[in-house]
């Protein structure tokens, strides 16, 4: 994945955005994007997305505005389908005591899912975490698990 610094750009965003792979949610076409490269504004603010139109064939692009959608950043971690894990995908962590082990994959300083620590998370990604799809992929499983969590958090 490419980082562009526009000509405008004072700073330069290496030194605070790590070159990371990325997903886009479009959210007009409901489609997920795997990204290319990143054009930012010279005040860091990303302005166009260029995704490949296809996940297999990496020969024609599409470029995005960065308002069209969601950017989903990488968590560097990989689950037992060696599938990369981004913000905001569902998983289903077999380590997980009960019938409800799936959760979404988000950021608090760490990457983590609701009810567990980051280490926890991160030691058993390789072995006991499978991917099923970004919560965008598939809304009425992140439905159902928000009322899980909700009734998990009112009780």
């Amino acid at each position: 994945m490419k980082q562009i610094i526009t000509e405008e750009a004072i700073v330069d965003t290496q030194e605070y955005l790590p070159i990371v792979s990325y997903r886009f949610w479009d959210l007009k076409d409901k489609k997920m994007f795997e990204v290319k490269e990143i054009t930012y504004t010279h005040t860091n603010r990303p302005l166009f997305i260029t995704v490949y139109e296809e996940k297999i064939r990496k020969d024609k692009t599409i470029l995005k505005s960065f308002d069209e959608g969601h950017l989903l950043p990488s968590t560097g971690i990989f689950c037992k389908n060696n599938e990369e894990l981004f913000i905001n995908d569902l998983v289903i962590c077999n380590f997980l005591p009960g019938p409800n082990r799936i959760r979404m994959v988000y950021w608090d300083n760490g990457y983590r899912v609701f009810g567990i620590s980051t280490d926890e998370f991160e030691n058993n990604a390789n072995d006991l975490v499978f991917r099923i799809g970004s919560r965008f992929e598939m809304p009425k499983i992140y439905e159902d698990y928000l009322k899980i969590i909700t009734d998990k958090i009112q009780k």
